[in-house]
């Protein structure tokens, strides 16, 4: 699982530093490249979950940056398409690390096949996008973005956010009761 992470962190990031070399960016494709190699040896080794969602805000800021100076639209949908979905293979690998190499592989393939599914599916929706693009009004398009920067604070909250625990009190497992005596 973190093999194939690495990959789509690497297949990623070479979209990336090629719709900045094509743009004729060198700065940001240079950029792209260290950044690539930066997070693929991250990806590869143990660490934690914030500093995977550190660099995963680095490269979608430089995938803005890159799309400001004039990239290509379509490699920078499959570079943050192939960002997002290696960053989730290399959370999913550290997840999933203490578990016995049977698991593991049963787990790996089945996210692996979900990952596929939906990276098809987020990068046709965006291809499509791209071709076919809406006239939305002001009001529309406020909207949508508001519930875009809501929703990436969810997701930033729960990402870097302590987990929250739970306190039963007063309940018992039901396994563990206490006999009861018969009347």
């Amino acid at each position: 699982m973190r093999t194939g992470a690495c990959i789509l962190l690497a297949s990623g990031t070479t979209a990336l530093a090629a719709s900045a070399f094509l743009a004729g960016q060198d700065a940001l494709g240079l950029s792209a490249v260290f950044l690539g190699l930066l997070w693929t040896l991250i990806a590869a080794s143990d660490v934690s979950q914030r500093v995977l969602t550190v660099i995963l805000v680095l490269f979608m800021a430089l995938c803005a940056v890159t799309t400001l100076a004039g990239g290509m639209p379509h490699l920078l949908t499959a570079a943050a398409v192939l960002g997002l979905f290696g960053w989730d293979g290399a959370l999913a690998a550290r997840t999933i690390s203490p578990f016995p190499i049977a698991d593991r592989r049963r787990f790996a393939g089945r996210h692996s096949l979900e990952t596929l599914a939906l990276g098809g599916v987020s990068f046709g929706l965006a291809a499509l996008g791209l071709e076919a693009p809406l006239r939305l009004g002001f009001s529309a398009t406020l909207a949508l973005g508001l519930l875009s920067v809501l929703i990436l604070g969810v997701g930033v909250r729960a990402t870097l956010a302590p987990p929250m625990r739970r306190r039963h009190k007063g309940l018992r497992h039901p396994l563990r009761r206490r006999p009861t005596r018969l009347r």
